[in-house]
């Protein structure tokens, strides 16, 4: 029987969400950076804690923190973690109301780290640009 994957990758993109640096800094002070997430993703597939690495777009720079939980995302639980300034990086909270209709899911994430060369993927050529889930 195949174990639950030990993580997932993700990427983000500066240019039309902001620099990522509030968020890595929230992730580290505060109970957890909340990452609104528009893709599916099947909750049941890790254990949590899991492991997270975001892949800047466009550059070869790498964040690895701990994927504390996810939740699927109701529109109360949207309004209400909207409404978390602590959480949130400035950049996210300044997007109109209109571009959180994507929003399927929330990632709480804790403890990101910039990381040269993640273990866990540098096997992969070329770098995948959507999600995955990765097993060491």
């Amino acid at each position: 029987m195949a174990s639950n994957p030990k993580g997932i990758y993700i990427s983000y993109d500066e240019g039309r969400n902001g620099d990522i640096c509030e968020a890595v800094t929230i992730s580290n002070n505060h109970d957890s950076l909340i990452w609104f997430y528009p893709c599916a993703f099947d909750l049941t597939r890790l254990n949590y804690p899991a492991d997270v690495i975001i892949k800047i777009k466009t550059e070869k720079r790498y964040y690895e923190g701990i994927l504390d939980k996810v939740e699927r995302l109701t529109p109360e639980r949207l309004e209400e973690l909207k409404r978390d300034t602590l959480r949130r990086p400035s950049n996210w909270r300044n997007k109109p109301d209109s571009s959180y209709k994507k929003f399927k899911n929330v990632f709480f994430i804790k403890d990101l780290k910039r990381s040269w060369n993640p273990r866990q993927i540098r096997h992969l050529k070329p770098m995948p640009c959507h999600q995955f889930y990765y097993q060491i």
